[in-house]
Formats: C-alpha cells, sequence, structure tokens
C-alpha cells in the first residue's frame, strides 16, 4: 500500500462531499431568490408599479427569512397547493 493512499482517498472524498453540500447551498439560494420575486410579484405588485419599485420590494423580501416568505404566500393563499406541503417538508429539513 502506497505510504499516503488512505489519506488520499479521504482528501477525494472530502472533495466530493464538500462539492455536493456547495452545491446543495448554492440551489436554496437560487430557490430563495426565486421565491422572493414570486412573492413581490404575486402578492404586494400592483398595477402600473413601475420597475424601480418592484425592485425596491424583491431587495426587501431578500432580506426577510425564506420560512416567512413561504409562510406569507401560504397566508395569502398564493402559493400554488401542490407545492405547499413540499415547501413545508423543505423548512423543516432545512431548519
Amino acid at each position: 500500500m502506497f505510504r499516503f493512499e488512505k489519506e488520499i482517498q479521504m482528501g477525494n472524498r472530502l472533495e466530493l462531499i464538500s462539492g455536493k453540500v456547495g452545491q446543495t447551498l448554492w440551489q436554496l439560494q437560487v430557490l430563495e431568490e426565486v421565491i422572493a420575486k414570486f412573492f413581490v410579484l404575486v402578492v404586494q405588485a400592483k398595477q402600473g408599479m413601475g420597475r424601480e419599485d418592484v425592485e425596491v420590494k424583491i431587495g426587501s423580501a431578500l432580506k426577510g427569512t425564506f420560512g416567512s416568505t413561504i409562510k406569507e404566500l401560504i397566508k395569502e393563499q398564493k402559493m400554488p397547493e401542490a407545492l405547499e406541503p413540499r415547501f413545508k417538508h423543505l423548512l423543516a429539513e432545512r431548519n
């Protein structure tokens, strides 16, 4: 057996795991951004509202928590029914 073979294998495994964790975190961040934009468009945006106003509201929504945005969408009955249990499960897993 090569002198550092075990350490190399452990390093390779750590690289694989950290890559998967990083990809998962990136996907969650993208999802949070999409949900914040969806929230603004379906709950807060009004007819005739300018793009700048919408972008300010999106910025505010992004400062809130993912869970609070999901809860607000559910409260306002704007969360598609088929997605509600999936997002509740995701929140439970994430927290």
